[in-house]
């Protein structure tokens, strides 16, 4: 297994560091939530599209490039270093896998070739993990309400995926209401989507219980990588704050407290990138070993940015809670990336099921 980028990986990632890097900076961001606070970047999600990277995983039959999670994980952690208000997760991370996935070819033809080129945004529900009462579907119309749906209030399609089947709703249809939330993630705005009686196209798979058990495992390692990346930017800037603060006549990062503090957060990183990058290896090759990877990504990743959480705004201090310094927004997002994935006892189960497995096949 060879853990090193290769010489297009690298190129990819560091063609999207460029941009970003004086693109979605926090100041912009700021200046976005301020014009649309329910919708995202629009001019950052086309320079993105112009990457490639709404369409990097997507099939070349259908406008993308056709490389593998792999690249898209590495491209997942690079936009996580950065503020980046646009629907990339609900996107390109979810629906468009879930498109590809369990679409009819005529769905795929119609949907995937709008995301590719950045033409369309989605919002993703997955009733199961996300504890949403199943919707109900009659004669191609579909009745729901999902209390919180990240990025819906901006986006042109809905994929809902559930234990009874698979959906397309297009919000510009009749029966879809939406309803702006103040929520935690200033980033990524989320809204309550009520469906009454609204068209759905149904997306009919060989094996959907598969399918989808195979979705909900790409998101959370897709969301690991995101979540080392903010992880990584997070302890840049409190290592950063720690070497410019003086107290006492002093730097504060030379004092054994916070040094202790920066280390710790830097092992509990470096263990959810290393669970990561294995889990994105596993991704891409359809490894048998999938599912315990994922689950360990997901739990790792969640379990560094709640440590970071607790101790990087401690680091800088009581200014990290006020509007002023980035802290507090990478605080927010990382913890809504959390939740999006269900509770953590979820995939602590599907981990220790899925080393059972392992362990009997042994």
């Amino acid at each position: 297994m060879e853990f090193q980028l290769s010489g297009l990986q690298r190129e990819i990632v560091e063609g999207v560091e460029r941009y970003l890097h004086n693109t979605a900076t926090s100041e912009r961001a700021r200046v976005s939530l301020e014009r649309e606070p329910q919708g995202f970047d629009r001019d950052l999600w086309r320079g993105l599209a112009s990457l490639g990277v709404t369409g990097l995983a997507i099939g070349e039959a259908y406008g993308g490039m056709g490389l593998s999670d792999l690249e898209l994980g590495f491209v997942a952690e690079a936009t996580g270093r950065f503020f980046v208000r646009a629907p990339l997760g609900s996107t390109v991370w979810r629906a468009a896998a879930a498109i590809e996935q369990l679409g009819s070819e005529a769905q795929k033809r119609r949907w995937l070739p709008a995301i590719a080129a950045g033409d369309l945004s989605a919002a993703y529900v997955d009733v199961a993990t996300q504890c949403f009462p199943e919707p109900e579907t009659a004669g191609g119309r579909i009745s729901a309400r999902f209390p919180v749906v990240a990025d819906a209030m901006a986006a042109d399609l809905l994929v809902i995926v559930a234990p009874a089947g698979a959906w397309l709703v297009e919000t510009g249809e009749g029966g879809v209401e939406r309803t702006a939330l103040e929520t935690f993630d200033l980033l990524q705005p989320s809204a309550r989507v009520t469906l009454a009686g609204a068209p759905a196209d149904s997306m009919l798979a060989g094996n959907m219980p598969d399918s989808i058990r195979f979705l909900r495992r790409r998101a959370a390692v897709l969301t690991a990588f995101e979540q080392v990346g903010i992880c990584q930017s997070a302890i840049d800037g409190a290592l950063a704050y720690a070497k410019e603060r003086r107290a006492f006549g002093r730097a504060i990062g030379s004092f054994q407290a916070v040094k202790h503090l920066l280390a710790d957060m830097y092992v509990k990183m470096e263990i959810a990138r290393s669970n990561s990058y294995y889990a994105g290896w596993a991704l891409a090759k359809r490894d048998p070993n999938l599912a315990a990877a994922a689950a360990a990504a997901h739990l790792s990743a969640a379990d560094a940015l709640r440590h970071w959480g607790a101790h990087a705004v401690q680091v800088q201090g009581g200014i990290g809670f006020t509007w002023e310094l980035d802290c507090h927004l990478r605080y927010r997002r990382a913890h809504h990336l959390a939740l999006q994935l269900g509770p953590a006892r979820l995939w602590q189960d599907e981990l220790v099921e899925a080393l059972a497995r392992q362990r009997e096949a042994a």
